[in-house]
């Protein structure tokens, strides 16, 4: 049978079926989405966004660059600093030049976001070549968030960075300008905030922080990646959802 073909049987099959729940003790896929409301080709990655988010076993999350803002029309999502990660992604794969919809798989493989087959099957590659990382557990305990990490197993990473994301589960927004004026679009998982958190050497530990940051707006959801540096591979992450009513 033609190989691409075969893919497209499977990537098929993918698409019909429910993502599968995460094995307990291995971490999830993180999907990360480069995205801005200027560019009229990602509508189809953000509303794939807002499906992996609702998916078991993956961890999804937008992050609005500023590589389309002009001074006739700024995003007001985005945020220089996550277009400062996505470089970082970019020089270390010796990419020439950063592009929307942009995703990264488990930080290791980039490909184009709106091409949802070819996402499904990174997806499902991900999840074959994750490692079991440490246990993580994020919880929040009055206005503090805590996180506790279990120890490096055998074979396992025992050093990452920790980071901190705040995060708006979802907002509708009616596009005033750019490629996409005048349409609704809602996105979901949108990172507002990246902060570190600290740095896991492989032992257990457990830090804390406060719910509210910096960011102005809604808060809803949480999540924390354990990953080498600000652009290397994702060893483990938490996701933790508030109530509809919880907020910033």
């Amino acid at each position: 049978m033609h190989r691409k073909f075969l893919t497209g049987l499977l990537a098929a099959a993918a698409l019909s079926l429910p993502a599968p729940a995460a094995v307990a003790g291995d971490p999830p896929v993180v999907v990360e989405l480069f995205t801005s409301q200027g560019c009229s080709s990602c509508p189809p990655a953000d509303a794939l966004i807002g499906e992996l988010a609702m998916s078991g076993g993956i961890i999804a999350l937008s992050y609005h660059v500023d590589i389309w803002d002009t001074e006739a029309f700024r995003d007001p999502l985005s945020n220089p600093e996550f277009t400062l990660r996505q470089r970082d992604y970019q020089k270390r794969l010796g990419a020439g030049y950063v592009f929307t919809p942009q995703a990264m798989i488990n930080g290791r493989t980039s490909l184009v976001a709106s091409r949802k087959s070819e996402m499904m099957a990174a997806i499902a590659q991900g999840r074959a070549d994750l490692a079991a990382g440490p246990s993580l557990d994020l919880t929040l305990e009055g206005e503090n968030l805590t996180l506790r990490i279990g120890a490096a197993g055998p074979g396992q990473t025992g050093a990452a960075k920790v980071w901190l994301l705040r995060i708006l589960s979802a907002t509708t927004v009616d596009i005033a300008g750019g490629e996409n004026k005048g349409r609704t679009i809602t996105y979901a998982h949108v990172v507002r905030e990246m902060a570190p958190w600290g740095d896991w050497t492989g032992a257990e530990m457990t830090l804390t922080a406060p719910r509210k940051g910096s960011v102005d707006g809604p808060i809803d959801t949480y999540a924390v990646l354990l990953q080498d540096g600000s652009d290397g591979p994702i060893h483990g992450a938490a996701l933790l959802r508030m109530t509809a009513t919880a907020g910033n």
